[in-house]
């Protein structure tokens, strides 16, 4: 049977501090400080062991469902070592800046520990990272989504029965317009000089294969089966495998300018001399400018560009989701929107003529009504 009795210990300043005595049925011992203090005249002594005993109490509830032990590591546990094995494990760059934010949040606070974190610290930190970051919604939902990746790790360890921040309001996510490549904007960059060879010709595979630019980066030639036109990876985004035919461009542009294929083993990389993603990134926008193409391109263009091929080519929302690589429908439908635009622009840039002095103006057009 666990015994939690209230103590007191004198100060120098001559104050008594108060603290509890857990024994644990366990056979395990410790001492709990509360943080509360009786002054020398014991004026406020009453309302000091009242508090006491109201935490005395949901300690001896908290061993009787089992949850006290949880509730000590929740004390002992940093959150910032956890959060970097989190990251680890998931091998994601991404986390640096939601880091720093928490960081500045807490003031460099890298002592701060699981049972700190609460509803209302969730809640104080988003609302920091919405005022004061001037960051876009969706890189704001991106903040709160790998938070709360941190903490459901922190359950799944143990450390927290539960995530504190579940039941926070999601920030709604804001449709972003996917820019994607033409053919013809294609066949530019094809003609144009970039810096970097492997910029270029990873630029130009993805554009047929739909490859982001982390699964390019780590692309080995063991994935590559050049005699049945297959790709076999596994995205780094999702873990998920996934499985690709290689069309003829696509193995075009996987050799384009590059006259040592015949000597490549299987564990070296494709992209041998991809730079970082942020470099790559510049290359691209000077390659870009160069070709005289006037939009906003980044690598992730590529994708969309290859969505986009795919669905103006009559392929089903299935194949193309699969292709993809998608976990769901709903995110390859986005792309369904982008096509519908480049269906209404295509209407619109049909030409318009006179018929024998039998023309009709648009405003007259609306003005027709039917019976």
């Amino acid at each position: 049977m666990a015994k939690i009795t209230v103590r007191t210990r004198k100060l120098k300043d001559g104050r008594q501090s108060i603290y509890l005595d857990v024994y644990h049925h366990k056979g395990k011992r410790y001492y709990e400080n509360l943080d509360l203090c009786i002054d020398p005249k014991g004026s406020n002594k009453k309302e000091m062991l009242r508090l006491a005993n109201n935490v005395r109490n949901i300690r001896e509830r908290e061993i009787i469902e089992g949850k006290y032990d949880q509730s000590r590591q929740a004390e002992r546990t940093k959150f910032f070592e956890v959060f970097e094995e989190h990251v680890k494990l998931r091998k994601n760059t991404q986390y640096g800046s939601l880091k720093k934010a928490l960081l500045i949040f807490t003031k460099n606070n890298l002592d701060l520990r699981f049972s700190d974190i609460d509803f209302n610290f969730g809640l104080k930190f988003m609302t920091h990272v919405k005022n004061n970051l001037n960051l876009k919604p969706n890189t704001i939902l991106n903040y709160q989504k790998r938070f709360s990746a941190v903490l459901n790790f922190a359950v799944k360890k143990g450390i927290i029965p539960a995530n504190p921040i579940k039941h926070l309001e999601v920030i709604k996510k804001e449709e972003v317009k996917k820019d994607f490549l033409t053919v013809d904007e294609i066949k530019k960059l094809a003609d144009t000089t970039c810096k970097s060879r492997d910029v270029k010709r990873a630029f130009l595979f993805a554009c047929f294969t739909g490859l982001r630019f982390s699964d390019c980066k780590k692309l080995t030639w063991a994935e590559v089966d050049l005699d049945n036109r297959h790709l076999t990876f596994r995205q780094k985004k999702t873990s998920g495998l996934n499985y690709l035919s290689l069309s003829e461009m696509a193995v075009k542009f996987l050799f384009l300018n590059y006259s040592s294929h015949l000597k490549r083993k299987p564990e070296t990389l494709v992209f041998d001399k991809l730079p970082s993603a942020p470099a790559a990134f510049q290359t691209i926008k000077l390659w870009v400018k160069h070709s005289g193409i006037k939009k906003n391109v980044s690598f992730h263009t590529a994708r969309h560009t290859f969505a986009i091929l795919l669905l103006s080519n009559k392929t089903d929302l299935y194949t193309v989701s699969k292709m993809m690589g998608h976990a769901s429908l709903k995110t390859t439908e986005l792309y369904l929107k982008v096509l519908d635009e480049k269906v209404t622009q295509a209407a619109e840039g049909l030409p318009t003529f006179n018929l024998n002095n039998e023309s009709i103006t648009s405003k007259e057009i609306l003005k027709i009504s039917y019976n």
